[in-house]
């Protein structure tokens, strides 16, 4: 009995080791695998769930990510669709629960989620305890286990248990760390005086810059509702929040642009720019998107039809902007969905139109073209 209860502890010891380190290195596959073998199963899922918006946050361990994709897809947040889910929403805080402490044998492989998905995923059992609740999301770490491996037993439902305030320390760290990393990217776009918000899936305000506030406080063209942002045309609202989606797909969507338009007329075009926020896998709440607000001047056209020299085109100040906030010409591309070498015309385009010999003259040329007007945003 004291060689099992000494085997305990130093298990509880080196996962809560790996689980300490994972925010500061981003290692949480490796410490959440770890936390899967401890417990006898094959993977294990760290995630957020929301009845409304589904999976809005995970890290995961041991498992591919394409089973994580299909279990989104396949409603696997949807208690209505998933008991396993329905279980985890209606259990207390730092309660550990399997199949058995909520359903039968029967019902349960008689459950279509568990014959179309589950069993077909070998993870027809699990064990699984809820961190926290927030309003209508729940926290919680599931350990998959498949047919081989079968129920957890009460030792390894008690080891889960011990686990519990490991991870939950360990995921407060993390959202510490991602709260500072918007934080940064606010300061960064406030240092170009863009009007610019950070927000997820379901247009909730993370964080905004001064100019982006103002705007708000204007309502001219938008608000906020729940602490969400809401435009005022509902054709354009429609058209951000499709942006915003795409933008925040949970498999992390490749880099995308689109344009939602506020207003436009004879001389100006007030627009949304929509791009992912990041793709880093050392965030857990990563789906998120920058919204970048703007006006542009139409350019002044001479009587023969061409533009003045040194005005710059949309898609031109567009390019401009990115340059200012760091992209490269590469993640210029992605995110505007063409290839490199247009964007390098473009740029050299620019360089021609504001006698900018090289990069370094053409960015301190783009902040004196673009600055003053994106301030007045």
């Amino acid at each position: 009995m004291v060689r099992g209860h000494l085997d305990l502890e130093t298990l509880i010891s080196s996962t809560g080791s790996a689980l300490a380190r994972a925010p500061v290195t981003g290692q949480w596959e490796a410490a959440l695998t770890g936390v899967a073998e401890a417990v006898g199963g094959w993977g294990c899922h760290l995630n957020s769930m929301s009845k409304r918006r589904g999976v809005t946050a995970s890290f995961s361990g041991g498992i591919p990510c394409d089973l994580i994709s299909k279990f989104v897809r396949q409603g696997g947040a949807d208690p209505e669709i998933n008991r396993r889910a329905a279980a985890i929403y209606a259990a207390q805080a730092m309660q550990v629960c399997s199949e058995n402490d909520f359903t039968s044998e029967d019902e349960w492989r008689t459950d279509p989620f568990y014959s179309e998905f589950l069993s077909k995923a070998d993870a027809p059992f699990s064990v699984f305890g809820k961190l926290f609740e927030n309003h209508d999301e729940s926290a919680a770490v599931t350990v998959l286990r498949s047919a081989k491996q079968g129920h957890a037993t009460w030792r390894q439902k008690s080891l889960l248990s011990h686990m519990l305030p490991q991870i939950l320390s360990a995921l407060k760290m993390q959202e510490l760390l991602d709260r500072n990393a918007v934080s940064l990217a606010v300061k960064t776009l406030e240092l170009v005086n863009a009007a610019a918000f950070i927000c997820d899936s379901s247009l909730k305000i993370a964080s905004l810059t001064m100019n982006a506030e103002a705007e708000i406080r204007n309502a001219a063209y938008l608000g906020t509702r729940n602490d969400r942002l809401r435009l005022k045309d509902y054709f354009s609202q429609d058209d951000l929040a499709s942006a915003v989606v795409k933008a925040t797909g949970v498999a992390q969507a490749r880099a995308c642009a689109n344009l939602a338009v506020l207003r436009k007329d004879r001389r100006y075009v007030r627009t949304l720019s929509v791009a992912p926020y990041s793709g880093d896998e050392g965030r857990f709440y990563r789906p998120k998107a920058i919204l970048i607000l703007h006006e542009d001047e139409r350019p002044v056209m001479r009587a023969e039809g061409k533009p003045e020299p040194g005005s710059l085109t949309q898609a031109e100040r567009e390019i401009g902007r990115l340059l200012l906030i760091g992209q490269t010409t590469r993640e210029i591309a992605d995110i505007r969905q063409v290839s490199t070498s247009t964007v390098q015309t473009q740029i050299k385009a620019m360089g021609s139109k504001l006698s900018a010999r090289h990069r370094a003259e053409l960015l301190i040329a783009l902040q004196k073209h673009l600055g003053a007007k994106t301030s007045a945003v």
